[in-house]
């Protein structure tokens, strides 16, 4: 008896616990709101679907938040990395793959530019991210026009729109493994935990031997090279590169985050948590969509979601302290 106890004390002490109970309360409220087509196998599919460009979004933020810092340029950043696509492919007349690297090459280098203005002008990352988010917003509309680029070239559309078995969107895989990847990589290797101990404390970093401006540039590159991946994903499953593609985007991947356990002061969390936090914002936004909420509505409940999430990381950050001073007086 003792031994069960113990075993549901754990449970529900664990720190994905409580994300998980609200994922689950979300979708069962919003189910029985809806008449059940919440439950429904199509729109479970809709949205796994949706989840692919918040999925890449979030894997890129996620490194930059553990490290201690933050960045708001993503989803200009995608959005300009799929007028690169276009403009490659469409304009340019480059294969597909090519048009791929260009892309890729156009989010490392913003990327690069934000650890640059971060590392070596000492300027703080969510500035650096905001007046990058206007350069990028900027390229994107002066590239992509007011119609956009047409994506003509059948793999592409591939990309965008194929199908395993005709149910199961190649996209939901796609985020799925791209998950996978990024905890394998924050768990198990050598630059995940060099992530995490910058992110714990900067100077503490330097003193065991390691270059914090490094890794603090990978953080970076791989946030604008993920940025650049999620807008060619959704500039091939709309089949047009838009100037305003997922420019919306910018603030979804830090309240998944946020909502998964990654503070803001860095050296914590990881991806389950955040595939959580994504989840829920995703089942949320689709319940408020079925049930017919103003879609001004559902930005004003995207605003309210990260104040929750804001909320919940000081509360997270308050319970630490309080356990660390706890731990220090019985050491006493």
């Amino acid at each position: 008896m003792k031994k069960e106890n113990s075993i549901l004390r754990r449970v529900f002490e664990h720190k994905y616990f409580t994300l998980v109970l609200v994922l689950i309360l979300i979708f069962i409220v919003f189910g029985i709101i809806t008449g059940g087509i919440m439950f429904n196998p199509i729109n479970i599919r809709n949205i796994l679907n949706l989840t692919t460009i918040t999925a890449i979004l979030t894997c890129g933020q996620a490194c930059v938040m553990i490290t201690g810092e933050i960045d708001l340029s993503c989803g200009a950043v995608g959005t300009c990395g799929g007028v690169a696509l276009g403009w490659a492919v469409t304009n340019w007349g480059l294969p597909w793959w090519v048009g791929i690297l260009f892309g890729c090459v156009v989010g490392l280098a913003f990327g690069a530019v934000n650890a640059l203005l971060v590392n070596q002008f000492k300027m703080e990352s969510f500035i650096s991210g905001i007046a990058l988010y206007s350069v990028a917003k900027g390229l994107g509309y002066t590239f992509a026009g007011s119609i956009g680029i047409a994506l003509t070239d059948s793999v592409l559309k591939t990309i965008g729109s194929a199908k395993i078995g005709k149910a199961i969107p190649v996209s939901v895989i796609i985020s799925i493994a791209i998950f996978i990847i990024y905890g394998i990589i924050l768990s198990t290797t050598k630059i995940g935990r060099k992530m995490f101990i910058l992110g714990g404390n900067r100077t503490a970093t330097r003193l065991v031997g390691l270059n914090p401006t490094r890794i603090s540039y990978f953080a970076f590159m791989n946030c604008g090279l993920c940025s650049a991946l999620a807008g060619m994903m959704y500039a091939c499953r709309v089949f047009n590169a838009t100037a305003t593609g997922i420019s919306s985007e910018q603030f979804i991947g830090v309240e998944c985050c946020m909502l998964g356990g990654i503070m803001f002061g860095g050296g914590s969390g990881g991806m389950v948590g955040a595939f959580l936090g994504m989840m829920i914002i995703n089942v949320f936004n689709n319940g408020l969509s079925l049930t017919g909420v103003d879609p001004y509505w559902q930005v004003a409940c995207s605003g309210i979601i990260l104040v929750a999430a804001m909320l919940i990381d000081f509360l997270n950050k308050k319970r630490q302290n309080k356990l660390m001073i706890a731990k220090m007086n019985a050491e006493r």
